[in-house]
Formats: C-alpha cells, structure tokens, sequence
C-alpha cells in the first residue's frame, strides 16, 4: 500500500510560520476577547424586531426556518423547554434546556 503524505514541511512553510507566529498569537487573542465581549453584550431580555421574546421557543423555531431548516421544526413542544440563568461576575447569562422523555438517549 503507498503512503500518502498528508503534510509537506520546507524550510520556507516552517520559516513563514515561525515569523508569523507572534502576529497569529495576537490575532487569536483579540478575536477571543472580541467574541467574550459579545457574549456578555448580546441581547438577553426583551422583543426581536419581528416581536418574538429572546430565549423563547419561538426564537428557536425562527432561527430554523430562516436557516431553512424546516424538517428541525417542532422538534421539542414548550413544556419541554426550560429557561435557566446562569450567574456570572459580569451578570447573568440566560439559556434554553431542551429535554424530552420521547427519547432514549
């Protein structure tokens, strides 16, 4: 059986990387604190501008059809939903349980 070489190193691939290495470290970590700072910036209470409430079933049904996900819908009914805050330094941080007892898993 022949092998395949999945990764080719020359001396300019591993040079490159080794220049670069500083500026990619720097990058990663301004997009971290980027994404950490949304996190706890994004909208947790009141309406969407189609008036449907944050964390609510019908957010999560809406963000399916605008995917185009329609074979997802009415995956779980309200009462198996559950709202639960989550307490952090910066405030506290809101999310959806899903749990069905239609499942075996």
């Amino acid at each position: 059986m022949k092998k395949i070489n999945k990764y080719k190193y020359s001396f300019k691939t591993i040079f490159l990387s080794l220049i670069n290495f500083k500026k990619v470290c720097s990058m990663s970590r301004n997009h971290y604190l980027e994404y950490k700072e949304f996190c706890y910036n994004y909208y947790r209470k009141g309406l969407t501008k189609s008036n449907i409430e944050f964390n609510s079933i019908e957010l999560y049904y809406e963000d399916l059809e605008n995917k185009k996900l329609k074979y997802l819908n009415n995956t779980f009914t309200k009462n198996e939903i559950e709202k639960v805050d989550l307490n952090s330094k910066k405030g506290n941080i809101s999310c959806l349980v899903a749990k069905t007892n239609n499942s075996n898993k």
